[in-house]
């Protein structure tokens, strides 16, 4: 079956317990046979209008074109499908069982409050809030109020806050809008007006998102939680003061109450906060620990439960914890006290006092949760929900829009390449329109069958923005990152956008800067996410310090961030450059992918060593050894070439070549004479030049993605000598496929390798196209990549 989860994101985004779980379910069904996609819905929960614009946001979507959807949070419930299946994790519970306030507002004087309340109540009567045109009534009275005497009315949390969500839930949850109920654990299931009266929730516990949890030894108590009130760490430290015993208390997580906490346990050496801890180092903290503490006050459901007790670890817990009750039966499969420190002190001395017991229970634990799996919440949400879907008729191609804020044909540069190469191979099988902005001559240009590009000039206020914020960037080019600001002054690039996305089945954003645009273009489209670089960790490299520039940083940051969580499928270079975009902006929704650079082995002819030197000769370059270099205008490149500059100084007897558009900034006239200036060069001479140098230099310094330029010099079969950082991405091995060097090491290793040891250079150059046709190939990537989204196309 076609499955959607409808799953929302907040602003600003962030990653947590229910993100793992949405992911869990998509990477089961999509493991089960099925094509699962989770589809994004977008909300701010700080404000009646964010809430209210995150609801109707849900009702809009098309979701026509899958056969079951299911939902578990708010605002994402309100999307609409006939078989449409609710998991409810939670609603809002600020505005439900964890409000304290009115549950409806007062008598207010002001008439425009009075008409919004009146509005509110005849449409949460009526059902009619499960309509776009109700909901968007609502929000206008709603926004009419700010800024007015009656804006109190709109406090969050408040009363009619409070009535606003009652009563959207309510329309969403309908029976008439809902095919099947059920909850993460019977306390959600048992909470008061979270379901409709007279529902019955099934009851479908989710396992944790990992499965390697194990039994190792018991040397400490552990903790794993979101440092605020809720869980009552407090708890915890208060009651290991009265502990006369000598066991560490380690505490993972991090969260606003930690600073208290840290001043509660203060001169308490057992206790240990560990802040955060990566999620791939949480299975050992668990294996290692005595017994798990997990004391919240009326959890959901709480995964911590269910990840120690797969460790074969009891847990502690308390009488009004919630949903660790579900699990943890008291001497039989964990502890369970009263939530007072006496109480809990006097359950982890008996703990340690009796460890054989204690792993005994865990054993026990460690069975009852044996049947909390995915297949069982799959078997619950789906068996019966729909008849098997009859055959879809077969569609040969698909048609897929790229877009770049830069030509592609001809190409220059690395980034040119990577899109004319790796969608050229795409176009074998499905149909590639690229759209891109030029400063020069626009048009069709026709690729490949199947394969064109659509080329949008800047209209001449547009270049000179460009060349303003250029200038305001010390000659830094920023063609890239002011698209998103600047593409409005060329109005036929958004048309080009919109009728591209017309024609498309999904869109691509080429480098994140022309994301928005696309996604405004093609809303109801699939949209994909190429990273080619880290754009805000080059950017920070190549930017000169100023005011200026920290205002197009954040611009750069934002643009990211908005490609990174807005796409259905992000694929990057390399895993550093997916693990670089997690790190600066937490982890995303998005099927994650890394679609390496390649190269056209088979249009790059390979020449072996003898072969260079009988064509150096005949060329009249005489004996002396030749050092190449290629890259394009690009800040990483730019400052290769100034080292090979300072390079041919402290090496005169080796001849340096720079080919390629990196040569711009530089005056030939005040190189050294050993080291010529080439520019940009046709193919066919830089297959020459690849034919005739004895080796090929990457004395990169930073930068992002991988180096298109290794994979031809490897093709060409031309010894290379680089950086760690040029080598990056590859899979490429130092002695092996070729000659690492560090930044102080390039003359003594230039001559060495260039002197004796060119039997060796020789073997790596062969071991390197090897590895280039077997791995490196476009078409043996594009084959890869579409077999990887063979379900979203």
């Amino acid at each position: 079956m076609r499955i959607a989860i409808v799953h929302p994101s907040s602003i600003p985004f962030a990653t947590g317990g229910a993100e793992n779980l949405v992911r869990g379910l998509r990477d089961h069904l999509v493991e089960s046979g099925h094509a699962c996609e989770i589809v994004t819905v977008l909300g701010r929960e700080t404000s009646i209008e964010g809430l209210i614009e995150g609801y109707d946001a849900a009702g809009g979507l098309d979701l026509g074109d899958y056969d079951v959807v299911v939902s578990g949070k708010y605002p994402a419930w309100m999307a609409g499908h006939p078989r449409h299946v609710l998991w409810m994790l939670h609603p809002l519970r600020g505005l439900y069982d964890a409000y304290g306030g009115p549950e409806r507002a007062g008598e207010v004087a002001d008439p425009q409050a009075r008409e919004a309340i009146r509005y509110l109540r005849a449409a949460a009567a009526s059902g009619a809030l499960a309509q776009t045109g109700p909901r968007k009534a609502l929000l206008s009275h709603v926004r009419r109020l700010r800024g007015t005497a009656a804006e109190p009315l709109l406090d969050f949390p408040g009363p009619f806050a409070r009535e606003v969500v009652h009563a959207l839930d309510a329309a969403a949850l309908d029976p008439t809008r809902i095919a099947r109920y059920a909850a993460i654990s019977r306390t959600v299931a048992a909470r008061p007006r979270y379901f409709p009266p007279g529902v019955a929730p099934l009851v479908l516990h989710p396992p944790p998102h990992r499965e390697d949890w194990r039994r190792g030894g018991d040397e400490y108590l552990f903790v794993s939680s979101r440092l605020d009130a809720p869980k009552r760490i407090d708890l915890l430290v208060e009651a290991l003061r009265q502990v006369r015993i000598d066991i560490p208390l380690l505490i993972a997580g991090t969260g606003p109450d930690e600073e208290r906490l840290r001043a509660l346990a203060d001169g308490d050496e057992r206790v240990r906060f560990l802040g955060y801890v990566p999620d791939d180092d949480l299975p050992g903290f668990y294996a290692d620990a005595l017994a798990v503490l997990f004391v919240p006050r009326d959890e959901d459901y709480g995964l911590v439960t269910i990840e120690a007790m797969r460790s074969a670890k009891p847990v502690l817990t308390v009488t009004d914890a919630g949903g660790p009750l579900e699990f943890v039966v008291d001497g039989e499969t964990g502890y369970v006290c009263e939530p007072d420190a006496s109480a809990v002190a006097r359950r982890i001395e008996a703990i340690c006092a009796d460890r054989r017991g204690t792993r005994e229970t865990g054993e026990r634990a460690r069975t009852a949760v044996s049947g909390v799996t995915w297949q069982a919440v799959a078997h619950g949400l789906l068996d019966g929900i729909v008849p098997a879907p009859a055959p879809r008729r077969a569609r040969i191609r698909r048609r897929i829009a790229v877009v770049t804020g830069f030509p592609v044909h001809p190409p220059e540069g690395g980034g040119q390449f990577r899109v004319l190469n790796l969608y050229r191979a795409i176009a074998e099988r499905h149909d590639v329109e690229i759209v891109s902005l030029t400063h020069d001559r626009e048009g069709r240009i026709p690729l490949a069958e199947g394969f064109s590009e659509l080329r949008v000039q800047r209209t001449p206020e547009h270049y000179e923005f460009d060349r303003e914020v250029t200038v305001a960037l010390g000659e830094t080019p920023a063609w890239d990152v002011s698209v998103a600001k600047l593409a409005p002054l060329t109005p036929a690039f958004g048309a080009a956008l919109e009728e591209a996305g017309r024609r498309a089945d999904v869109v691509v954003a080429c480098h994140p800067f022309v994301a928005p645009a696309l996604r405004r273009a093609a809303p109801d489209r699939p949209l994909w996410y190429e990273a080619q670089d880290v754009e805000l960790t080059l950017k920070r490299k190549a930017y000169p310090p100023g005011p200026d520039a920290d205002v197009w940083l954040e611009e750069v940051r934002r643009l990211e961030a908005f490609a990174w969580h807005g796409a259905d499928v992000a694929f990057t270079c390399t895993d550093d450059d997916m693990a670089s975009l997690g790190a600066l902006y937490g982890d995303t929704l998005a099927r994650k992918l890394v679609v390496p650079n390649g190269v056209d082995v088979d249009a790059i002819p390979f020449v072996g060593a003898t072969e260079r030197r009988r064509r150096r000769e005949e060329a009249g370059l005489g004996a002396r050894p030749m050092a190449l270099f290629v890259g394009s205008w690009h800040p990483p490149n730019i400052e290769a070439v100034r080292r090979i500059v300072d390079m041919a100084r402290n090496v005169p007897e080796v001849d340096f070549l720079v080919a390629g558009t990196a040569c711009g900034p530089f005056d030939p006239a005040s190189m050294p004479a050993n080291l010529r200036l080439l520019g940009l060069v046709s193919d066919a001479v830089r297959d020459a030049l690849y034919g005739m140098a004895d080796v090929a230099i990457n004395p990169m310094g930073f930068g992002s993605g991988s180096n298109l330029k290794m994979l031809d010099f490897m093709a060409a079969g031309l010894p290379i000598l680089s950086s760690a950082v040029g080598a990056r991405g590859l899979e490429i091995v130092p002695g092996v496929h070729y000659v690492r060097v560090e930044e102080s090491e390039w003359p003594q290793r230039l001559r060495e390798s260039l002197g004796r040891d060119r039997d060796g250079l020789a073997a790596m150059a062969e071991a390197a196209r090897t590895l280039a046709q077997e791995r490196y190939s476009w078409r043996v990537i594009a084959q890869r990549f579409l077999a990887d989204v063979a379900d979203l196309l």
